[in-house]
């Protein structure tokens, strides 16, 4: 009875829906580098019904560097250097998702950016 419930749902969910499958993010960090301003910017786009898959693509990607022979350290700890934007972006290939990087320099003399 419950998947026959779940499908009835997305299909009539999907019939339903109006606008863009298309869903992103922007993110922006500010600070110094070699004693130099820096600004890191980051955007995605996701295409589809594939946006909603990106935070499981995580447990992917560590499964991925164990079989690979790079297990991540054993005990509780923050996983920011767990995984790099690379890992990620081996997982978007194969889906309507797509990333891009910019990293901009601000010069103090002359306060332009200039690209990296």
């Amino acid at each position: 009875m419950g998947w026959a419930l779940f499908r009835a749902n997305y299909k009539v969910l999907n019939a339903l829906t109006y606008g863009e499958h298309r869903g992103g993010v922007f993110i922006e960090e500010k600070g110094t580098a070699q004693g130099q301003p820096v600004t890191r910017s980051w955007r995605m786009l996701a295409e589809g019904d594939d946006g909603p898959l990106i935070p499981s693509m995580a447990t992917c990607a560590l499964i991925r560097q164990t079989r690979a022979g790079h297990p991540p350290a054993p005990g509780a700890r923050s996983g920011i250097d767990a995984l790099s934007l690379h890992d990620y972006e081996t997982l978007f290939q194969s889906r309507a998702i797509t990333p891009a990087g910019v990293t901009r320099l601000r010069a103090q003399s002359t306060n332009r950016f200039l690209a990296r």
